[in-house]
């Protein structure tokens, strides 16, 4: 491709003087024409202007490599976790504690007496060696739901079978049975055909005598003289709670 004389012109160095003629008129003008003749010049403006573009292509296109701010890594924080104040440490641990404190244990009906302790000898005077009185009964922790109570006593180990020794029921709710209080309650038979109480009586050896109080949410309204066993139908599905008391009697 060839270049016009015009083109040629402006990008030729053409320095201009004071009085408009070219400076270097005789040099550069004889090189002109004797490049356009030779067309040298063509091949060497188009290798300036391909340098140029080249150059200036690199330039538009020169990758910045310096970090960006949203390239960046992000520093690492430096904030800290706080510990707990005294205040905060006190409220946790308090309520930690209540959350681990163990629930007090349910209060339940007992029966007990002075005359002897669970599990221990009956005096001899409350045997029929001695004056067959009944011992007083204490009982503690009465519901407070109770409409009436129910006393058994009884003796697993007789050779013929359980003895009943004593049967009382619809007895007004009480702390305590006094001492040969037989007649408290409406009394049922025992296993000598009558009511009220009879004490121990083994025929050898040493037996448990097991005094039972049951409170109950009805009355049961039953005439004198029901069985040990007519009694506990009755009671069925109305026993709020029970105790036991166990005493030893022995024989030779």
């Amino acid at each position: 491709m060839l270049l016009s004389p015009l083109v040629l012109r402006s990008v030729l160095p053409n320095q201009h003087t004071a009085s408009g003629v070219y400076s270097s008129a005789g040099g550069i003008r004889a090189k002109y024409d004797g490049a356009i003749k030779g067309g040298s010049l063509n091949r060497y403006l188009i290798g300036i202007l391909a340098f140029g573009l080249v150059a200036a292509g690199c330039a538009s296109t020169a990758v910045d490599v310096s970090p960006t701010t949203t390239g960046a890594q992000p520093p690492l924080s430096t904030t800290a976790t706080a510990a707990p104040t005294t205040t905060e440490a006190h409220t946790t641990a308090s309520t930690t504690a209540a959350a681990t404190t163990t629930a007090a244990p349910e209060v339940t009906m007992e029966i007990s007496s002075p005359a002897f302790e669970h599990q221990a000898p009956i005096p001899e005077k409350h045997s029929c060696d001695g004056d067959d009185v009944s011992p007083r009964l204490d009982i503690a922790n009465l519901p407070e739901d109770t409409v009436s109570l129910v006393l058994i006593m009884d003796d697993p180990d007789a050779p013929i079978g359980t003895w009943d020794h004593w049967i009382a029921y619809d007895i007004a709710p009480t702390e305590s049975i006094a001492e040969g209080d037989h007649e408290i309650g409406t009394s049922g038979t025992n296993s000598w055909a009558t009511t009220g109480y009879g004490g121990p009586c083994p025929p050898s050896g040493t037996h448990r005598y097991v005094f039972q109080i049951y409170a109950l949410d009805i009355e049961l309204g039953m005439a004198e003289g029901a069985t040990k066993a007519e009694v506990i139908v009755a009671m069925d599905g109305h026993i709020i709670e029970e105790a036991q008391l166990v005493g030893l009697f022995s024989r030779e």
